[in-house]
């Protein structure tokens, strides 16, 4: 009896690790969004230093595969033809920049290049699988649709270029959008700034851009932070909220620039 449990508990340990299982499938639809790459054969993925987070979009419509492997940019075809639950990244195709996370980066590709299958890994989780069915990749759902509207009010800025933003103990840095007026001002850690927003329909989904802002011209001791907050809303193209209720703003290419805070 003991043998025959020990037996099962290994079977069970083998089927949560591979993608040889059916109650877990997925169509190629259930794969459309952006998922943020977790793990890595079965180890959890250490983003190093200043690197980005790597993650995968699917945009099943158009066949397409793009996403960030910790420095660069990606981007390949994805085959709609394709027999359910089979994957590949074919072709794929990358910028050359060189800088932190290429540890991260080298890991990713390689795990890429393994990837032939896919299954449901757990909720707003997808495994990707080698040739034997071993998961080599862990996806988990980076974000969850929402509306303009839900932009309305005070957000403290958690995050720039994936890099937390301090703040004193009297005022953080922040920023506000009032969506009847599509207007947006806020604190960038030494100077105020404000401006207007635009919002347009375009596929479906709700683009958002930002002019250049005005601003006031105080001098501080620190003025990077400053400098990222500003570079980074006059990149932002979208927008997206995370499972703790964050909101995300991204750049056209899906690259993460900041993260919000409500107040």
């Amino acid at each position: 009896m003991k043998k025959s449990f020990m037996i099962s508990a290994s079977m069970a340990l083998l089927l949560l690790s591979s993608c040889g299982t059916t109650r877990n499938s997925l169509s190629l639809s259930d794969m459309e969004g952006e998922w943020n790459i977790v793990e890595i054969n079965n180890q959890p993925l250490n983003i190093e230093q200043g690197a980005k987070q790597p993650f995968i979009g699917f945009d099943t419509e158009a066949g397409r595969i793009y996403g960030n492997s910790g420095c660069n940019n990606l981007m390949s075809s994805l085959d709609k033809n394709a027999k359910p639950g089979s994957i590949a990244f074919k072709q794929m195709a990358s910028t050359m920049m060189a800088g932190p996370g290429m540890d991260t980066e080298r890991k990713v590709l390689d795990a890429l290049a393994q990837v032939k299958s896919y299954r449901k890994a757990g909720k707003d989780e997808i495994a990707l699988c080698d040739e034997g069915k071993k998961i080599v990749v862990k996806l988990e759902k980076r974000s969850y649709p929402m509306t303009a509207n839900e932009l309305e009010g005070e957000w403290i800025i958690a995050k720039v270029y994936e890099q937390p933003v301090g703040g004193t103990a009297e005022e953080k840095p922040s920023v506000t959008f009032n969506i009847a007026e599509k207007k947006i001002n806020g604190f960038s850690g030494c100077n105020r700034f404000m401006g207007s927003f635009e919002l347009k329909e375009e596929g479906g989904k709700t683009t958002l851009s930002i002019p250049p802002l005005a601003a006031t011209r105080m001098a501080c001791p620190d003025m990077d932070t400053e400098r990222n907050i500003l570079s980074a809303l006059g990149s932002v193209k979208s927008f997206a909220k995370l499972k703790n209720k964050n909101v995300v703003l991204y750049t056209a290419g899906g690259v993460q620039v900041m993260e919000l805070t409500k107040k």
